[in-house]
Formats: C-alpha cells, sequence, structure tokens
C-alpha cells in the first residue's frame, strides 16, 4: 500500500514497463528516469520511485536512469542504490567514430 502524496510522486516517473521473469512469468517493474545529464536527485528518484512501484504492486521493480552522461558522485548513488545506467549517444568503440 502506498499514500496519496507517494501515488502523485510516482505518477511523475518518465517510464514504468512491466514485463515478466522467469519461467514463472511472475511480473516485474521497472521505473525510468530519463535526463539529458543524470544526476544524483535522478538516481535518487529512480530508486524511490522503484521502491513504491515494487510496494503498489506487490511484485520485484527496478530502478533506472537513461541520459546522454552521468556524473561520476551520480555513479556512485547508482551504483549504492542498485540503480541501473544507460548513456546514450557515444560510440561503443574508436571505429565507430570513422
Amino acid at each position: 500500500m502506498i499514500t496519496l502524496a507517494e501515488s502523485h510522486d510516482l505518477r511523475e516517473t518518465d517510464i514504468i514497463l512491466e514485463g515478466v521473469k522467469g519461467p514463472s512469468r511472475a511480473s516485474c517493474y521497472a521505473a525510468i528516469e530519463v535526463s539529458r545529464t543524470i544526476g544524483d536527485s535522478d538516481c535518487l528518484r529512480a530508486a524511490r520511485r522503484a521502491e513504491l512501484l515494487g510496494r503498489m504492486a506487490k511484485s520485484e521493480a527496478a530502478a533506472a536512469c537513461v541520459g546522454g552522461r552521468i556524473s561520476d558522485h551520480a555513479r556512485v548513488i547508482a551504483d549504492d542504490k542498485k540503480v541501473e545506467i544507460i548513456v546514450y549517444g557515444r560510440p561503443r568503440s574508436e571505429e565507430a567514430r570513422v
């Protein structure tokens, strides 16, 4: 169960995904925050909203942030809070730049 205030916070999540996991086909969710530059607040917000989503759905919920870059301190927070990070727009190798 979540409070009304928590429900309003959860509704502000940029992306919420629902899927199924493994042979049991149990529901699982992800709360994803999207920013041009992933900062501390994005990681904290994703973690908080994933926790709310998991409580509300009574299921597993992961946290993730997607952005064009991430600050060093945000990466530390993401590691600590178990927030997955996706950085887009960077070549995977030097060959990709050619």
